[in-house]
C-alpha cells in the first residue's frame, strides 16, 4: 500500500511502480494482523481485492483497519475487515473518534461482496465512519457498498456506520 500511494517501488522490485489506478489482489488466503492503520492516500485509486481467497484484514483488536484520507479513493473486494479499534472521541477531526474498521475522512470509498465483522468505536462508526467535508468545493465522504454485510460491529453511535455529511450508496447490505 505504502507503493501504491507514492507509485515508488519502496520494496526491492516486487511492486511494480507506474501511475495512476493501483490494483492489490491476494493469491493466498489467510489472515493479515495489522500493526499499524492501512493509509490510503492515492487520489488516483487503490484497488485491494481477495477474490477466489479467504482473506482477512485484522486489527488485531488494538489498531483502526484502513483510513482513506482526504481526496484518496479506496475499491476493496472480497475481503473480511475484522477486529479493528477506532478509540478516542470526536465526529471528525483526523479520523479521531470513528471507523475501527474503516474512516473515510473525505475520500472515495467502494465496497464490493467484503464482511465487515467485530471492528468497535469508542466515537462513532464501529465498522465504517464516513465523512464529507461541507466547507469544501468537492465535498467527498463518498461511500458505496454493494453485497456486503456487517455484523457484530459496535460504537457509541452507528455499530455499522456512522456517516457524517458524506454520501452513501448501495444495494444488498445485511446489517445485524
Amino acid at each position: 500500500i505504502n507503493n501504491a500511494n507514492s507509485d515508488i517501488d519502496s520494496t526491492g522490485g516486487d511492486c511494480a511502480v507506474g501511475i495512476g489506478a493501483d490494483n492489490i489482489t491476494f493469491s493466498v488466503g489467510g489472515s493479515v494482523l495489522l500493526g499499524s492503520t492501512l493509509n490510503i492516500n492515492d487520489a488516483a485509486g487503490i484497488s485491494i481485492d481477495g477474490i477466489g481467497q479467504k482473506v482477512i484484514l485484522s486489527g488485531n483488536n488494538a489498531v483502526r483497519v484502513f483510513l482513506v484520507n482526504s481526496g484518496a479513493s479506496l475499491t476493496i473486494k472480497n475481503l473480511t475487515v475484522a477486529n479493528g479499534l477506532a478509540s478516542g472521541v470526536g465526529f471528525a477531526g483526523s479520523g479521531i473518534g470513528g471507523g475501527g474498521g474503516i474512516n473515510n475522512q473525505y475520500g472515495n470509498l467502494t465496497i464490493d461482496r467484503c464482511t465487515f465483522t467485530g471492528n468497535r468505536s469508542t466515537g462513532n462508526g464501529g465498522g465504517i465512519a464516513n465523512y464529507g467535508d461541507i466547507a469544501a468545493a468537492v465535498p467527498n465522504g463518498n461511500l458505496n457498498i454493494t453485497n456486503s454485510t456487517f455484523a457484530n460491529n459496535s460504537a457509541s453511535f452507528g455499530g455499522a456506520i456512522i456517516n457524517g455529511h458524506g454520501k452513501i450508496w448501495g444495494s444488498h447490505p445485511p446489517l445485524s
